[in-house]
């Protein structure tokens, strides 16, 4: 829980925290796990809002287990940026136990350690992501060689499962951009009061149903899509359908209005762009349609880069150490903002006037490892592509 700023342990849910964790142990599988914790009657963290809503309380998803089990929050430490820190917070699971969980978790998914990354990846989607056969896609990978480093590239997909006699071609999207263009729609559209009255409305809601949605939809907006990660994609959303160009999410009523409701899931269909622009080439999602809605984050990240470049070039200040001190930010901040001073003007402007593709946010921008110069490539990379 959080209290006066900091995070203070609830020993009722540690104590479901610890025994998910043994529990996963035990059985050996995510699947076995949730099967275990649906027999027992255990459901996610109950959640009382400042306004007095009600949420939580709802069986865990497989890919909320994922995310349970990888979280490092619960072993004592914070991510940030890629990197563990030691939190300020007591630890809820012993380091043994945490380390014998990543250990299976790493061989479950892989058939042994990931040596690229210390982190391995969550699958958030996993039970919840259909193709357009209704056939369920699951988390796999594939890796390539680096050249002239010697080292090798994990990529992360979501690839539909097929039965041997399935001639049907099997559908592969990128784990992170499928991840983060689902986790960008579910979040926008659960912060909209708007569209949160309509959707109840449209299903039967009673009235007192739909304040209450109506209510809840204020409590998350302006959330990042971190923070909703587990909660976005563990409690609301029931199942996630692919179609031609398009994509549906069923959401939870319940876990909107915080009680049973005995109403149909609200959906949400968002259309997708799937390109893949050349063989062997990463597969590229782009939404289509705009946000409509300014980001703030990431029209500030795009402020103080154009802001720096002007200062570099009209000779205020005298190097990129110069900004990074004068500014108080992280060494290594600026030389990686910079290169969005000269993204295309119409990727500018769609970003100033809220009309940026729904997966674009500024942690996914800052975290580019390359801007190209091009501009026909920046939007092909970024998302902005023909309708």
């Amino acid at each position: 829980d959080v209290q006066d700023k900091a995070l203070v342990v609830n020993e009722v849910e540690a104590d479901t925290v610890r025994l998910t964790f043994r529990n996963y142990l035990d059985l050996g599988s995510v699947k076995a796990l949730k099967a275990s914790l649906d027999t027992s009657g255990i459901v996610s963290k109950h959640r009382v809002s400042r306004a007095g809503r009600a949420t939580g309380g709802v069986r865990f998803t497989r890919g909320a287990l994922y995310a349970l089990l990888r979280n490092p929050l619960y072993v004592g430490e914070i991510a940030h940026r890629g990197e563990r820190h030691r939190g300020r917070h007591d630890a809820i699971v012993d380091r043994d136990l945490w380390d014998a969980v990543q250990g299976a978790l790493d061989g479950a998914n892989g058939g042994g350690p990931k040596r690229q990354s210390p982190h391995p990846p969550q699958h958030l989607l996993d039970g919840l992501l259909f193709d357009e056969h209704g056939r369920p896609m699951k988390p796999t990978s594939a890796s390539r060689q680096i050249i002239g480093s010697g080292g090798r590239k994990t990529y992360r997909y979501y690839a539909s499962r097929r039965d041997p006699e399935d001639q049907r071609t099997a559908v592969r999207l990128p784990a992170r951009a499928i991840e983060d263009f689902v986790l960008t729609v579910v979040a926008s559209h659960v912060a909209d009061t708007e569209w949160v009255g309509t959707a109840l409305r449209e299903v039967g809601a009673a009235a007192d149903q739909i304040a209450k949605g109506v209510a809840a939809a204020s409590t998350h907006a302006g959330a990042s899509t971190d923070t909703l990660a587990c909660e976005v994609l563990g409690e609301l959303v029931e199942r996630i359908d692919l179609a031609h160009r398009a994509i549906a999410i069923s959401v939870r009523p319940c876990a909107l209005v915080g009680e049973p409701t005995g109403i149909p899931p609200l959906v949400i269909r968002q259309k997708l762009e799937r390109a893949q622009p050349g063989r062997a080439r990463p597969i590229v999602l782009g939404g289509g349609a705009a946000t409509q809605r300014c980001d703030p984050e990431l029209i500030a990240l795009v402020a103080d880069a154009r802001r720096w470049a002007r200062c570099l070039t009209d000779g205020e200040v005298p190097s990129v150490q110069a900004i990074t001190e004068k500014e108080g930010l992280g060494k290594g901040v600026v030389s990686r903002v910079l290169p969005l001073a000269h993204l295309a003007p119409d990727i500018t402007e769609a970003i100033l006037g809220g009309r940026q593709p729904l997966h674009l946010s500024a942690k996914r921008l800052r975290g580019l490892p390359e801007l190209p110069l091009g501009w026909a490539e920046q939007r092909r990379i970024l998302g902005f592509m023909p309708d």
